[in-house]
Parts: C-alpha cells; sequence; structure tokens
C-alpha cells in the first residue's frame, strides 16, 4: 500500500519502512540502466572539460542553497529543483546517473532531490569518475547536452519521507521523535569553525556526531573520497555512534551536500527511516527563532 507523502502544511507523513530502489549503484549496476540512462557529471566546469563520460551532460548547482524549508515554502522549493533540473534535460521519466571526482558531496544532493521530485531511478554511481577511470572505461572532451523538458515545474512535489524541512526538525525535537545526526566536521560541531552565511554557530540540540568523512575511503594520493568504507566498518562505525537501523533519523551539515552522501551509507546498510533536512544548518543558523546547542550546553563535550 503506497503511504501519503504529507501535503505542504499538513501533518508529518507516518513513519514507516519501505523499500526503495538503492541511490548507490556501482559501475556495473549502472551499465544496467541500458541506453535510456542520463549521465550527469556534477564536477567543476574545468574538470568536466579535462575530460568526462562520454555522453554526459554538466551540472553544477553546487553554490545553490536551500535557504527556506517551512511547510509553506515546500512547494516553491519543489519547483526552484524542477527549474534547475528541466533546462538541462534532466527528466522524472528517464534513469539519471549523477556522479562527481569519486564519492564526494557534489553527486549526492541533486540524485536526492530528483528522487524526492518523483524520479524512481536517480542515482549515485559509487565511486564516480575515479571508478569509470579504474575499469579502463574510456573519457571524452565532447560536451554533451539533453533538449530541455517542458515539465510543469509547479505540478511536483517533495516527498516528506525523503525531505525534512525545519518544521519537521522542530518537531523532532520537541517530541523526540527522530534521531538527529550532524555530520559536518568536528570544528563546525564544536562551534569552532563559522562557514559563510551562518550568524551562528553551534548545532541542532542532542545532535549525534558523525562526521561524514569517517565512513568513506579516501586515495592517499589525490586525498578525494573514492568509495564508502566496507560495510562491517560501516556498521561499526554507525554502532559506536550509537545508531540502530531502527531508530528514525534525520541527517543534517552546512547545505544538505554532506548529508545526501551520508544518507547513502545508512542505506547501503538498510536503514529505512531515515531523511534529509535539507535546509540543514544554514537555514536552522539564520533562523533567531530557533535554538543552536553550544559545546558549554552539553557535559562532556570538552572531554570527548
Amino acid at each position: 500500500m503506497q503511504e501519503d507523502s504529507g501535503s505542504p502544511g499538513g501533518p508529518t507523513p507516518r513513519r514507516r519502512r519501505i523499500e526503495r530502489r538503492p541511490l548507490l549503484l556501482s559501475l556495473e549496476e549502472a551499465d544496467g540502466l541500458g541506453s535510456s540512462a542520463v549521465w550527469v557529471d556534477t564536477r567543476p566546469g574545468p574538470d568536466y572539460r579535462r575530460g568526462h563520460i562520454p555522453g554526459a551532460i554538466h551540472f553544477d548547482n553546487f553554490a545553490h542553497a536551500n535557504e527556506r524549508t517551512s511547510l509553506a515554502d515546500l512547494p516553491e522549493l519543489a519547483a526552484l529543483w524542477m527549474g534547475m533540473f528541466g533546462p538541462v534535460g534532466i527528466t522524472l521519466d528517464a534513469p539519471v546517473v549523477f556522479y562527481d571526482a569519486g564519492t564526494e558531496n557534489r553527486a549526492p544532493r541533486p540524485a536526492f532531490m530528483l528522487r524526492a521530485l518523483g524520479n524512481a531511478n536517480s542515482h549515485v554511481l559509487h565511486g564516480g569518475m575515479h571508478a569509470w577511470r579504474e575499469a579502463g572505461r574510456p573519457v571524452s572532451k565532447v560536451g554533451a547536452e539533453h533538449p530541455a523538458t517542458g515539465a510543469d515545474v509547479t505540478s511536483r512535489t517533495l516527498d516528506r519521507t525523503w525531505v525534512a524541512g525545519v518544521d519537521d526538525v522542530v518537531e523532532a525535537l520537541e517530541r523526540e521523535s527522530a534521531a538527529l545526526v550532524d555530520v559536518r566536521d568536528r570544528a563546525e560541531y564544536m562551534g569552532r569553525r563559522r562557514l559563510q552565511w551562518n550568524p551562528r554557530l553551534g548545532r541542532l540540540r542532542g545532535a549525534v556526531p558523525l562526521e561524514w568523512t569517517s565512513l568513506l575511503e579516501r586515495d592517499p594520493s589525490t586525498s578525494e573520497s573514492i568509495r564508502f568504507k566496507p560495510d562491517a566498518e560501516l556498521r561499526q562505525r554507525l554502532d559506536e555512534a550509537g545508531l540502530a537501523p531502527d531508530r528514525p533519523l534525520i541527517i543534517y551539515c552546512q547545505k544538505s551536500h554532506r548529508a545526501c552522501n551520508s544518507y547513502l551509507a545508512f542505506e547501503r546498510l538498510g536503514f529505512k527511516d531515515v531523511r534529509v533536512y535539507v535546509g540543514s544548518f544554514r537555514e536552522w543558523s539564520r533562523r533567531r527563532d530557533l535554538p543552536v546547542e553550544m559545546p558549554s550546553d552539553r557535559a562532556g563535550d570538552h572531554g570527548r
């Protein structure tokens, strides 16, 4: 039975265990999507021009921030993302494979948002360009384009079993209905590092620290995050953080790039009730009516 994903301004969607097609695909699995798949390179433009997967289009919206994610603002946010996807030919109908340099923080967010908009075949290539080159696949410097889509950008909504808005986070804090997971780096979590546009430092109250890079293997020669650690190591890391598969979770970072990357690890291990707070700390810190927690607000922080 299909569950209601919740209407803007309506109650929080019922939390439930569901079966989803995985976002993260190996190169061999991505090959199985066939010739209709749209391949999308999310790296910076110069990297794309130096060599990309043949036929891949370029899509770089890394600078974009989801500024307002209240229930009333979610329809506008859905239209905004549809308006970014449509002109480059990314649709809700065809399979789409997003990739970046490795398993970094550029490809996961657009793949996640496209899935939340209704494309059940939106994916991230595990290992990205690194995996492609490692397999000895050909590389092209010829730019590619797809026809713009004529979809009505106002006709889609964001599935709130994937996406958490700021009101969902407030409710989770009030009801203690979900654990919050902060995947920023330690300095950000401890309120010692300010990123651009954040008027306040700190974190969301009670958030569990889980630095996103702790789930990834790096290429020692480039420092790129090339793939997720083996499942046993991932499971151990999440166990150490006190995060169990049967616990509802909301992940956040600064603008949701890193949170969407970490979402892939939770999905990989079979976590079923996980959402990403797509406004993340950038939105939260700018909302003066919302509380932030600093290290002194929780006993034991200084010793960790």
